[in-house]
């Protein structure tokens, strides 16, 4: 059986001696000559769209796509940030309160010295370690749960109508979505580049994306 092969356009499958993907009509002879031409300047994966004659092999009206991939933008993409940010924030900061009401009213922990510690500008080391420890383990899960969960997508991806899928546009796994989300520490340690690469790689990855082999789409 021949090898399998995934379209570099729209992720149809392909068998390993094929010319031109029946789907998007993509040839894929051209396409190859291309991405070895610019591989030494573009980022893996990250490629634009090839020339136009790269697309011009002729497919049955049958194949044609009806649904082409409508890729999720930069700037929905950073107000479905926004919005989880502002939610995660607020369960963070919600779940450290609570804990420190219980530890207070059950246990030995003095809230009278934390406060005045607190004025002076000092804080337990506890309460840092706890903060901390609840700023990143909320988050990762709430990302990594919800979009690997039937709904694809965070809070305020739902709210902007976007979704977060495989390079084949299905569902993806926890284990995937937990590594999309600390893919991010990877764009933020380029300066922000790595999230920029969402206004201008082909299928608006971010670095994030790539690493995980993800995509963000529209609906």
């Amino acid at each position: 059986m021949d090898e399998l092969r995934l379209c570099e356009d729209c992720g149809t499958k392909l068998a390993a001696d094929a010319k031109s993907c029946p789907t998007c009509g993509l040839n894929l002879e051209v396409q190859a000559e291309w991405e070895e031409r610019v591989s030494s300047e573009l980022v893996e994966d990250s490629f634009p769209l090839p020339p136009e004659h790269a697309r011009t092999g002729e497919v049955k009206a049958s194949g044609r796509r009806t649904n082409p991939r409508n890729y999720g933008g930069f700037g929905s993409r950073v107000v479905a940030y926004i919005i989880d940010s502002i939610v995660t924030t607020a369960v963070v900061y919600g779940v450290l309160i609570a804990g420190v009401i219980v530890l207070g009213v059950v246990g030995d922990f003095d809230m009278d010295q934390m406060f005045i510690d607190m004025e002076e500008g000092a804080m337990p080391v506890g309460v840092i370690l706890g903060f901390y420890g609840l700023s990143i383990g909320i988050p990762w899960i709430y990302f990594a749960m919800m979009e690997s969960s039937n709904m694809q997508a965070t809070l305020g991806k739902k709210l902007v109508n976007l979704k977060v899928t495989n390079l084949s546009g299905e569902r993806i796994t926890f284990g995937r979505a937990s590594g999309r989300y600390f893919g991010k520490i990877l764009s933020s340690m380029t300066m922000g580049i790595g999230f920029l690469m969402v206004a201008f790689t082909a299928r608006k990855q971010g670095l994030h994306d790539i690493v995980a082999s993800t995509l963000v789409l529209k609906g």
